[in-house]
């Protein structure tokens, strides 16, 4: 290889220069002076010559952000519905009835001591039995309401998880006018040659 200025063959803004043995520090490439931009040679892969200072460089992978806290929170919104669900299913609801999960015969022993006592009807049995019905309405949606948003809330998880896996193992592949349009940019600074440029376009046109 030859001394001078080396731009890295994926990105070309960062540069090295090479004395014709050994390799400097990687710089910024755009933060040279003008005349010393129309020298850089872009980096073929493959050189021969040492190892460019670019090749350690790591590069890193696409970041697989994880899903936000808001599934958390539907999760554990959900249980809670789910738990006071249980706990309104065996709270009574009166003084002498019982609960949608709990039975309780005080109502109907009150209205046969009150029929014993030559009293009239009382309605205590009839009373709890309608409150019974819609405690129990209400149990079984405040339930199946926390049931729903539990497995909604996991559902929505997954999908978001398998959605970012996907986009992590399929890499984007740029079009061929994206890559004519990155060659032509280079073109502009000087980093490629009109000849290489042109070369380039055409390898790439006949792929199309």
């Amino acid at each position: 290889m030859q001394q001078g200025w080396y731009a890295h063959v994926q990105n070309p803004g960062a540069v090295a220069f090479f004395n014709g043995s050994a390799w400097g520090p990687v710089v910024d490439g755009y933060a040279l002076a003008p005349e010393i931009q129309r020298t850089i040679t872009p980096l073929q892969p493959g050189h021969p010559g040492p190892k460019a200072p670019f090749e350690s460089i790591p590069v890193k992978g696409r970041r697989i952000s994880k899903p936000g806290a808001g599934w958390y929170w539907g999760v554990a919104g959900g249980a809670l519905l789910i738990l006071f669900g249980l706990l309104r299913g065996f709270s009574n609801v009166g003084s002498y009835c019982g609960a949608p999960f709990r039975k309780s015969n005080v109502a109907d022993y009150m209205d046969a001591m009150a029929q014993d006592s030559g009293l009239r009807g009382t309605e205590y049995a009839a009373d709890c039995r309608a409150n019974i019905a819609d405690a129990t309405t209400l149990t079984w949606t405040l339930i199946l309401l926390g049931v729903v948003v539990v497995l909604g809330s996991v559902i929505i998880m997954a999908v978001i998880r398998a959605g970012q896996a996907n986009r992590a193992t399929t890499p984007a592949v740029p079009t061929i006018a994206a890559q004519i349009e990155d060659l032509a940019r280079l073109r502009d600074k000087g980093l490629v040659t009109p000849e290489e440029f042109e070369w380039k376009r055409q390898e790439l046109l006949r792929r199309n």
